[in-house]
């Protein structure tokens, strides 16, 4: 094997008072020679050098063949084995192909969270909506068959098309359409969605990707949940590092299984952002649409529609079809509460949290950091006990079961019970959904 510098053929990479730095270099010299090396300074060498995904640093023997002595990692780190001091080394780019075809194979399946690397750096999380071997995407139902992978990102199909060097996303539509199920299922969806994608662009130009694997997946963060809900149940506490990363990515659509898991009684999910279209819509996180029509599926789960003041917002309410969450959750789209949105006084912010199931040492550290450290007040934590007591008499119980479900359909039956315990319009900020789970 042949060691091929991305370097001239009269330079070469020395290490000199710590630093690597690239001098004139013999015209001969098929592989960089480095100068000064000590093994401790392998790993030095990787990171100052090795700049994409698969990249990698070579032993070159006098013949020109080569025996790996470090490589670049996907998340940015870097693996070194030991560096003799004078040993010659080659940079070399990843192998042709090597980038997609680590990413494209047996090894996808639909639901799937691929962490994908573009060419300038940036981190992106999509979610893998059809492979070849599955029939249907989710934005098109009468093409049975696909050529190529479809994943989705920020509510855009598309096509994954693997070249030589790259991973090519080629933009194929909106990942929901009006007239879906899904979007048909929820009075007031189709017409919020249709106004907002009329302001909308969809993407004309493919984005390309240096590398996407696969990190997590459905089954994957059921299993999670299952295990330990707490992330999904709790809410955000006051030491609590905020959440990044595929956390924050699968934050909503793990809250949405913990409801389904029974392990907690009430979720919101913001359906549209209408207030600032530029902004990425929360419904299209990686697994959410996954969840949220599982949530349709269960007979046991009730679902209520809030529609934000003027239209410019709308949330699915999910709660467990039994009390108090249902009253709950029939009052929260009374006064149109939004997942997207923190309500703005103390009182609201108490009552919201408590509904949503959040620790009551949470709910009031996110109080005293937004509304004042005297905050809630005696009087206030009084008036919110004397209203959720008229709601519902009912006490939660984890695991919730339907056993004390209430009547009615879900959806439309379901908005219109909300209306009946209506309140003063709730003050609100808006602010995005990171912020509202600091409860």
């Amino acid at each position: 094997m042949r060691c091929h510098s991305p370097f001239s053929s009269q330079q070469q990479l020395q290490y000199v008072h710590g630093k690597l730095v690239v001098k004139a270099a013999p015209a001969s010299r098929s592989c960089v020679a480095s100068r000064q090396w000590q093994a401790a300074a392998a790993a030095a060498a990787c990171s100052a050098v090795l700049r994409k995904p698969q990249q990698e640093l070579r032993r070159c023997s006098r013949g020109g063949s080569a025996s790996l002595a470090c490589r670049a990692a996907p998340d940015d780190s870097s693996s070194a084995a030991s560096i003799s001091a004078g040993e010659p080394l080659a940079v070399l780019p990843a192998p042709p192909a090597a980038a997609a075809a680590a990413a494209v194979g047996p090894a996808w399946q639909p639901q799937d969270i691929l962490k994908a690397t573009t060419a300038d750096g940036t981190t992106l999380f999509m979610e893998v909506i059809s492979t070849p071997a599955a029939s249907g995407t989710q934005a098109n139902s009468d093409q049975q068959q696909q050529q190529q992978p479809i994943v989705a990102h920020q509510g855009v199909l598309y096509a994954v098309q693997q070249t030589q060097q790259h991973l090519l996303l080629l933009p194929q539509g909106w990942q929901l359409q009006p007239e879906q199920q899904l979007v048909k299922a929820l009075p007031g969806w189709p017409a919020a969605l249709q106004q907002l994608q009329a302001k909308q662009r969809l993407p004309q130009q493919p984005l390309q990707l240096q590398s996407a694997a696969v990190v997590s997946s459905a089954a994957q963060l059921q299993a999670a949940v299952q295990r330990n809900p707490a992330l999904w149940r709790d809410g955000t506490g006051p030491s609590d590092p905020p959440l990044q990363g595929l956390q924050y990515q699968t934050l909503a659509a793990g809250e949405v299984e913990s409801l389904l898991s029974r392990a907690r009684g009430l979720v919101m999910v913001q359906l549209v952002v209408g207030w600032d279209a530029g902004v990425p819509q929360p419904v299209y996180n990686p697994l959410l649409l996954h969840s949220l029509g599982r949530a349709l599926r269960d007979a046991d789960v009730s679902i209520f529609m809030s529609k934000a003041a003027g239209g410019l917002g709308l949330t699915a309410i999910l709660c467990a079809k039994a009390e108090p969450w249902r009253a709950w959750g029939a009052h929260l789209a009374g006064f149109g509460a939004q997942a997207a949105l923190v309500a703005d006084s103390a009182y609201y912010k108490l009552l919201i949290g408590r509904m949503l199931g959040y620790k009551e040492g949470h709910i009031h550290a996110h109080i005293q950091a937004t509304s004042g450290r005297l905050q809630p007040t005696p009087e206030v934590v009084a008036a919110v006990d004397k209203d959720m007591a008229k709601i519902s008499r009912k006490k939660p119980q984890l695991p919730w079961s339907a056993s004390s479900a209430a009547g009615g359909s879900k959806a439309g039956g379901s908005k219109a019970g909300g209306r009946k315990q209506q309140q003063p319009q709730q003050q609100q900020q808006q602010l995005p959904r990171s912020a509202r789970k600091k409860r």
